[in-house]
Formats: C-alpha cells, sequence, structure tokens
C-alpha cells in the first residue's frame, strides 16, 4: 500500500464533531417522529402512524451504527463524550457499558505512540455478558 493512501485510510477513521452533530439530528427527528405516532394515534390516522414508525426504524438503524462508531471510540473526538454518548444511545438496546466492555478500542490503532494492547478488555467484556443477561442492565 502506498504512503499516501495509508495516510489517507488513517485519517479518514479519526473521529470527528461532525459525527456527533450528524447523531444528534437523528436523534432530535426520532424524537420528533415519537410525538408524530403519539398524536397520530390518538387522531386515529393510522397511515401517519405507519409511515412514522417505518421512518423511526431507520432513524433507529442510525442509532445502531452510532453505538458501534462509539464502542470502537470513533464518534467523537472527546474520549469521554464519545463513552457517554454510546452509554447513551445503548441504554434502549440493554447494552449501556457497551462502549467500556465490548473489545479493544480501535482508537489507538489511528494515533502514533498508543498500543492496542493498552485498551483491551476480554476479561470484562465477558463479565459484562453474564451481569447483562443474568442481572440485567
Amino acid at each position: 500500500m502506498a504512503h499516501a493512501e495509508k495516510d489517507r485510510l488513517i485519517e479518514s477513521h479519526e473521529p470527528r464533531w461532525s459525527s456527533v452533530f450528524i447523531w444528534l439530528g437523528f436523534f432530535l427527528a426520532f424524537c420528533l417522529l415519537q410525538g408524530v405516532v403519539v398524536w397520530s394515534m390518538i387522531a386515529g390516522a393510522w397511515w401517519l402512524t405507519i409511515l412514522a414508525v417505518l421512518s423511526m426504524a431507520h432513524l433507529m438503524h442510525g442509532h445502531l451504527l452510532a453505538f458501534h462508531e462509539a464502542a470502537h471510540g470513533s464518534l467523537c473526538p472527546n474520549h469521554r463524550l464519545n463513552d457517554a454518548l454510546g452509554v447513551f444511545i445503548g441504554i434502549p438496546i440493554w447494552a449501556p457499558n457497551g462502549t467500556k466492555s465490548y473489545g479493544p478500542s480501535l482508537r489507538p490503532i489511528s494515533r502514533a505512540g498508543f498500543g492496542s494492547w493498552r485498551r483491551c478488555r476480554s476479561c470484562s467484556w465477558a463479565w459484562s455478558i453474564r451481569r447483562c443477561y443474568f442481572f440485567g442492565p
């Protein structure tokens, strides 16, 4: 692989603030659609309910992608905010500790001087799975 291609690949995986704002827009649209669903069910507009639920399903897929990015440490440049957003996104899918416990982060790979061994949490990952399934979130 050429050096320029490798640099471009590494740079494209760096976390950016734009991804946080995109997710925030999806979250606000999701909250708005929840209000539309409640209103349309009260008003009896079943066709609007169906359209809103299908749109919410599409936005929930975006939330799942954002959770995945937060778990890898690439949703937000601020690491604490990245973990907080990951926990916030993970609560409805019963994975509130997802950014802390599910395997090694890819963030150290893109930054020189940090080894991926430093953030490997395979033991806490196994405990987190047991705790979630047996004791709840």
